[in-house]
């Protein structure tokens, strides 16, 4: 447990839940992040405010606890470990690796769990189907545009033929990302120049490997790259090169142009999730996964301005978002 006294990861939110606990007759609810960056945060906060809407408070007997891994798997299976204790009525897991740990841990134990931002919950092993996802486990999905983020790419760099990206395959989610990235870059003629890294230290090197050989950088559905977007921008800003965004928190870290599901809705989702389960007392193994909406698109203009680069009228016409 030393881990977590160092990173300082213990923090408690004011709410709520409905397995009895022992702590002054609360019940509790757990939040496991595995890292910190804008999507995430934004997945969280909009399940935090949306269980406070729903009621789900100190005053009315629950309360939620909050702890992040920091990116670290072997403290990702200690937080699960704690939270699959049996002093919590249900645990709310943000992205991949966490869930993975977090359903491990709960497995048997009759904890229900939703999970939150996962790409591809089928094939990491999280559910077995859309659907149904069975084991006592549901949540959110948040897959990407990745078709349309292509196509943007071309309508505002039509002469751009080779796109950067900076991963980490050691993610489940980033290699199902990566797998449906190539084939959407190939689809519109686009072809990638992958830099895979293995933590958020390796992300400068990684730009610089790629940089001379790209006439773009794309942000993929990657936590560490996620995590890294603002050195992702600040390096690429040396080689003059935009960066193209799949999410709102990363855009906001300096992109050019960025189209990408709300997740502060995959949040809210979630928490709608966890009153079905609490409340209504349904089986979280039947309650179907529930998947992003219509994708958001923004323009960063001074990007543009700073990068010579004019941006199509439709697109801005079309644009969710315009930073002037």
């Amino acid at each position: 447990m030393k881990q977590l006294a160092a990173l300082g990861l213990a923090v408690v939110l004011v709410l709520s839940c409905c397995r009895s606990s022992p702590r002054r007759g609360l019940t509790r609810i757990a939040i496991a992040q595995y890292i910190t960056h804008p999507a995430l945060d934004e997945t969280r906060e909009g399940y935090v405010r949306e269980m406070q809407r729903l009621g789900f408070t100190e005053k009315n007997g629950y309360l939620l606890e909050y702890q992040n891994a920091g990116g670290e798997l072997s403290t990702a299976k200690l937080i699960a470990a704690r939270f699959a204790s049996g002093e919590y009525a249900l645990i709310f897991s943000i992205a991949t690796p966490m869930s993975q740990a977090v359903k491990s841990a709960a497995e048997g134990k009759g904890i229900p769990v939703v999970f939150g931002a996962i790409t591809d919950p089928v094939s990491a092993g999280l559910a077995q189907s859309m659907d149904k996802p069975g084991n006592n486990i549901t949540g959110t999905s948040d897959r990407w545009p990745y078709e349309k983020q292509m196509e943007l790419i071309r309508q505002v760099l039509p002469s751009a033929r080779r796109v950067g990206v900076v991963f980490n395959p050691g993610e489940a989610n980033s290699r199902y990302a990566m797998q449906e990235t190539r084939r959407a870059a190939g689809a519109v003629g686009l072809e990638l120049v992958e830099a895979p890294v293995s933590s958020p230290s390796d992300i400068i090197a990684a730009v610089d490997s790629v940089a001379r050989r790209s006439d773009v950088l794309y942000v993929p559905a990657d936590n560490t790259a996620m995590a890294g977007a603002a050195a992702i921008v600040r390096r690429a800003e040396r080689y003059r090169l935009p960066v193209v965004a799949g999410d709102p928190g990363t855009f906001a870290a300096g992109c050019l142009v960025g189209l990408g599901v709300s997740y502060r809705d995959l949040g809210v989702q979630a928490a709608l999730l966890t009153a079905k389960i609490l409340r209504d007392k349904a089986k979280p193994g039947e309650l179907p996964v529930v998947t992003s909406g219509r994708p958001k698109l923004m323009v960063n203009t001074a990007v543009a301005r700073n990068l010579g680069i004019n941006i199509p009228e439709g697109v801005l016409r079309a644009a969710d978002e315009v930073i002037k």
